[in-house]
């Protein structure tokens, strides 16, 4: 699988336009403001040969167990959802600027 998909992602490089778009619209999202997992959601090391971690799969729970916790959650989520501020998580903008610089120049 992870073969198949550095195989899909460099015959999309490849292909006319693709490195032009994106390039616009990191420069987009860093200039009018947006998010930048809106643009990539991580990167691919071409020296490790493996395809970066899929989202998290939670492990499978006891029904009655997690009924039990959601009643009690639900009552503390609703108080501190109003004090939190949104957190940005994603790609760090840092190595982001690096790394579209590199292939921009």
């Amino acid at each position: 699988i992870e073969e198949g998909i550095r195989e899909v992602m460099g015959a999309i490089a490849h292909f006319p336009g693709t490195v032009d778009h994106i390039l616009s619209e990191y420069t987009r999202v860093t200039t009018e403001g947006g998010r930048l997992s809106d643009v990539l959601s991580g990167y691919i090391d071409p020296d490790d040969g493996i395809a970066p971690p899929a989202a998290e799969v939670p492990p499978p729970v006891d029904a009655k167990a997690a009924k039990a916790d959601d009643d009690t959650e639900d009552d503390e989520a609703e108080a501190s959802t109003d004090d939190e501020d949104e957190v940005e998580s994603g790609p760090d903008p840092i190595i982001a600027a690096q790394r579209f610089g590199a292939v921009s120049d």
